[in-house]
């Protein structure tokens, strides 16, 4: 059974977004970023979808996410890209080395099943969430060549639970809440750290 742009298209509309279709050859899906900037310096992304192998082979990429043509950082902007697909789930990079695209690609066989809107509303979040998530690190490894790593971003993990955590204890304190998660009232508010 697989796909066709059609069904992709009727995806789309149920979900309520804008797109291009190009003669049965791509879909363009674009959004509105906070943090992301694309290579002209614009907030916001896009995202092309391509059906390969009669609609059983389908790839979600982000075409000219980054660029980085020659220099001193390579090493770090790969190093860097390969942690993120570390971390994240189903995304990989890809480089051409003709004009320095990174791109970010999540590619996956269909073959004789469906795709569902559920399926393809994970695979645009996905690609639009990394790009959110990880410009900074990304821009630092281009420009300054600092290359992200496991420590690094354990640091900042640790960085955010410890956000959390104070943010939990204000709650608690501004709700009557003691030490051990009961209110004044003997209430227990059911929250383990």
């Amino acid at each position: 059974m697989a796909t066709t742009y059609q069904e992709i298209s009727k995806h789309l509309d149920t979900l309520g977004l804008k797109y291009d279709v190009k003669e049965d050859k791509w879909i363009r899906v674009g959004f509105q970023t906070k943090s992301y900037r694309d290579t002209d310096g614009d907030e916001g992304i896009g995202i092309v979808i391509v059906l390969e192998e009669n609609g059983e082979f389908i790839k979600f990429f982000t075409p000219m996410a980054f660029k980085y043509k020659d220099g001193p950082h390579r090493e770090a902007i790969f190093q860097t890209c390969l942690v993120i697909s570390l971390r994240t789930k189903g995304a990989q990079f890809e480089y051409d080395p003709n004009d320095g695209e990174i791109r970010m690609i999540l590619e996956f066989p269909l073959e004789d099943n469906d795709l569902t809107a559920n399926q393809l509303q994970r695979c645009i979040h996905l690609l639009v969430g990394i790009a959110e998530n990880y410009y900074e690190v990304m821009m630092k490894a281009i420009n300054d060549g600092e290359a992200a790593t496991l420590e690094t971003d354990t640091q900042s993990r640790a960085a955010a639970i410890a956000q959390l955590e104070a943010l939990l204890a204000r709650m608690k304190a501004d709700a009557g809440v003691e030490g051990d998660g009961e209110t004044s009232g003997g209430t227990d508010l059911g929250i383990d750290l």
